[in-house]
């Protein structure tokens, strides 16, 4: 993952923090035995065994992988189940709305002087929902919402808007003045969420930084975990 994966992991965290989720984290092999002992048969074994098939192309390895290498593993090394009762619990719409934003990817951002934001390479501009663009000074911090479905908000002082990518290149024979109107008139067709005092961005510094100090207080007092 080219990412910030320590940044990603601490939102992962995050979303199971919020929905009360004991999260576990260890680098030590002492406490997975079982996942050491795969890769490693992995890692050695099957290349061992792509070698003896004069096997050669990622084809072939797919093929052989898919087919022949994981049923036999599994047979060798898989348990049976022995509680089949499901512990997962039917959830309304509403819940299901929540998870878009629990399990969202929340950044820090500031505005410029253009009061655009840059996010992932684009540049986007904040509307609000009568569809209005709204104004900020330049390096107004604010927080990026990557929701779950991908839609993209951005919440500032306990406001939140959606955000329209701002293109840099016009269309032929189309002027400036026709582009910002053709963007006002595009309609915002999802709703937008109601504003997280965690997203703003203090609040939310100070809670990854609790997350952060809860777990390696875990790993202090658990040190075979």
């Amino acid at each position: 993952m080219k990412t910030d994966e320590k940044a990603y992991f601490t939102q992962f965290k995050h979303a199971c923090y919020t929905l009360g989720i004991d999260l576990k984290v260890t680098s030590k092999s002492q406490k997975k035995p079982r996942v050491e002992k795969y890769n490693q048969t992995f890692q050695d074994r099957l290349a061992h065994e792509l070698h003896y098939k004069n096997i050669t192309t990622i084809e072939e390895a797919n093929d052989y992988l898919i087919n022949t290498f994981i049923p036999e593993f599994n047979e060798l090394f898989a348990t049976e189940i022995t509680n089949k009762n499901s512990v997962f619990e039917k959830i309304s719409k509403q819940d299901i709305n929540n998870l878009n934003y629990i399990l969202s990817v929340l950044s820090i951002r500031k505005f410029n002087s253009g009061n655009s934001i840059s996010y992932k390479g684009k540049t986007y501009l904040p509307y609000n929902k009568d569809n209005k663009i709204v104004c900020y000074r330049n390096k107004t911090e604010c927080t990026i919402i990557e929701a779950y479905d991908g839609n993209l908000y951005v919440q500032v002082y306990g406001e939140i808007f959606i955000l329209k990518e701002l293109q840099h290149t016009l269309e032929e024979n189309e002027s400036l003045e026709d582009y910002f109107e053709k963007m006002n008139n595009t309609k915002i067709k999802n709703t937008l969420p109601k504003p997280q005092s965690d997203w703003d961005k203090d609040n939310l510094d100070e809670t990854f930084e609790k997350i952060n100090k809860e777990y390696k207080i875990y790993d202090k007092h658990n040190p075979r975990i």
